[in-house]
């Protein structure tokens, strides 16, 4: 049920579309340009950062001011949508997270435009229909499929990198296997013209999954390329299944556009492009300039713009039919958050799991309230966010469309111990990207000889004892083999998702 009172500080172009959101379920709005304390707590906020009004580093400080005066006088904490300017900011809360007192009295969902645009591009929820995106997945990779998904982005600013990151945090799919000569992995091929110190910055960034890839460098005009290779290669079996190309050049190039001819034709390749950069104009001439093989095909073509020029002009053309924009200011964002709702079950899930109860048959709602008031640090709830936002291409491995739920009722063992092994990819590639690493082969050997020192690793050193193969891992300091979470969850997603839906309708 949607809240009585929300009060929504700042100025931001998307404020209309949430305040239509709020109107259309009822909700009373307060409006203030600043961010002033207010003499009550509203039942939910919503904090726009701006380049003039709020800013990210105001924001947490008044979110701070406020927590303070109204510390121990809150039933409940209200849910506060931040958005933030700077991509930086939100990485840096990922790792650092909010005040002690913040997370006491608010439960905030920090988010940037370029966070929430990657989410309508690249991830689907199962019985969500608002969804815009074409799936990368567009025909189910099985088990036993001979595809892979690849995702081709066009420019290197921040809504091409949250795409990219957003693609690797959820495209993967059980027919991957590590143990093969060739393992189809996803790939991500990002392309812009002088891309060196953007493309440093951003392995850097995520140096923990960079040194454990494969990814090509790649420079058009000098004709030049290197492979890097995952720092354990040879000695482990590989773990990552997603690779990395960065190319040095346009997609107007002609070796780009015989590249995306010949992508576009292999039936062994599911293809998504992405042109993405601060010139609309340029962005969208890059479009409609793309091979006709790719145009022509049912290959979707995602382009940035500021305000969607596209859908009832360009779309309407057979042509340009699969060409779609992104990245508006004044849309993108989805105030009932579904995605928490479901990460509330997951998280209700592992409380149960990994805890002295079991796994769960239901979700009492008060019990998933406060295990998820009980959740830790913002990196930790976002985990369960990155999970929940894979399910409908875990269904869809499965051959079940993100709508179809009337035959979605139980997992077979085989599909469970598949599934099982794409979480456990999925959960390394999570874990690198937020900045945990591997353990060394020495750290691997001390703790094989004392599991006891997996959770002081863990949280002394960032470094995680399960980053490896399916296969390498071991049992936990319960005597308790780590697989089974995975396959307990994985047999767990229809009681999840079922109960989400139930939930959604009342």
């Amino acid at each position: 049920m949607m809240t009585k009172c929300v009060a929504i500080f700042g100025v931001h172009p998307i404020r209309d579309c949430l305040m239509r959101q709020y109107a259309e379920a009822g909700a009373s709005l307060v409006l203030t340009d600043s961010f002033k304390i207010p003499s009550e707590l509203p039942d939910e906020l919503v904090v726009l950062t701006g380049e003039s009004a709020v800013r990210d580093a105001d924001a947490e400080a008044c979110l701070g001011a406020m927590a303070e005066e109204f510390r121990g006088r809150a039933e409940k904490r209200p849910l506060v949508h931040l958005l933030l300017q700077n991509p930086a900011t939100l990485r840096r809360l990922q790792v650092s997270d909010f005040e002690a007192v913040i997370n006491e009295v608010f439960e905030v969902f920090p988010f940037t435009m370029e966070e929430a645009w990657a989410e309508n591009v690249i991830a689907r929820l199962p019985g969500i229909d608002n969804r815009l995106c074409p799936a990368l997945d567009r025909t189910p990779v099985a088990a036993d499929s001979r595809q892979f998904v690849h995702l081709v982005i066009s420019g290197f600013d921040s809504y091409a990198e949250s795409i990219a990151v957003k693609a690797a945090q959820l495209a993967h799919f059980p027919n991957y296997d590590g143990k093969v000569k060739h393992p189809l992995r996803t790939r991500i091929t990002i392309v812009a013209p002088g891309q060196s110190p953007a493309r440093d910055a951003f392995i850097s960034r995520y140096h923990s999954l960079f040194d454990n890839s494969f990814y090509r460098t790649i420079d058009l005009e000098k004709r030049k390329s290197f492979l890097h290779h995952p720092q354990f290669e040879g000695s482990r079996e590989d773990f990552v299944d997603i690779e990395w190309e960065f190319v040095d050049g346009t997609l107007n190039h002609p070796v780009m556009v015989g590249k995306l001819n010949s992508w576009a034709k292999d039936s062994g390749r599911q293809l998504t492009v992405v042109i993405s950069g601060s010139d609309e104009a340029a962005c969208l001439d890059m479009a409609i300039a793309l091979p006709d093989s790719l145009l022509e095909s049912e290959v979707p073509v995602w382009v940035r713009m500021q305000r969607d020029t596209v859908s009832k002009t360009l779309g309407q053309t057979p042509r340009y039919r699969n060409i779609r924009a992104f990245g508006m200011d004044d849309c993108g964002y989805d105030v009932r958050l579904p995605v928490m709702q479901m990460a509330k079950l997951l998280n209700y899930f592992y409380s149960c799991s990994y805890g002295s109860k079991g796994t769960p048959t239901s979700f009492p709602a008060d019990e998933v309230e406060a295990e998820w008031r009980k959740a830790g640090a913002l990196k930790m709830r976002l985990s369960s966010v990155c999970n929940v936002l894979s399910m409908a291409t875990k269904m869809h491995s499965l051959g079940h469309d993100s709508e179809d739920m009337s035959t979605f009722y139980a997992l077979t063992e085989e599909e469970i111990q598949s599934l099982s092994r794409t979480e456990h990819n999925r959960w390394c590639v999570e874990r690198l990207l937020s900045g945990t690493r591997a353990c060394t082969d020495t750290e691997r050997s001390e703790i094989a000889a004392d599991i006891s020192l997996k959770k002081e690793y863990k949280k002394n050193r960032d470094a995680h004892y399960d980053l490896c193969a399916y296969d390498e891992l071991q049992k936990d300091e319960n005597g308790i083999d780590v697989r089974t979470y995975d396959n307990d969850l994985v047999a767990c997603i229809p009681l999840i998702v079922e109960s989400f839906l139930k939930a959604a309708e009342r």
